[in-house]
């Protein structure tokens, strides 16, 4: 679209030729940019409750034998449930920021790079 003979662009594009402009006026957060951020938070929190929550089971089922006994399968499969969520979550976050990066910046889309992206979580 041209304004005035010239072409538009993206207020990322701009900031990213000038950093000088103020971050506030010249890029405004989107929802989904909100959501991937949000995402991204949630992610590394689930990540480290999954990391303290096998520390803890471990140490207490260190002392108890037969509590290993009931933990070790369980812990197992929430462990294995839990890192397909995270996995999806990555994949997810990365299909986002390489559509948003490349329309944004060079103003084109690698599809193949974003379905290989979306397909490796299914297929691993």
């Amino acid at each position: 679209m041209l304004i005035k003979g010239r072409s538009r662009k993206s207020p990322l594009t701009v900031y990213a030729r000038n950093p000088t402009l103020d971050s506030e006026t010249s890029v405004e957060p989107t929802p989904i940019m909100n959501l991937m951020s949000a995402g991204a938070v949630g992610a590394g929190a689930l990540g480290l409750v999954l990391l303290l929550a096998i520390r803890v089971t471990g140490s207490i089922a260190r002392k108890r034998r037969r509590l290993l006994l009931y933990l070790f399968k369980p812990g197992l499969y929430l462990t294995a449930v839990v890192l397909i969520v995270l996995v999806m979550i990555h994949a997810a976050l990365a299909i986002t920021a390489i559509y948003y990066g490349e329309s944004a910046l060079i103003r084109r889309i690698h599809i193949g790079i974003i379905a290989a992206i979306g397909l490796a979580p299914w297929v691993g």
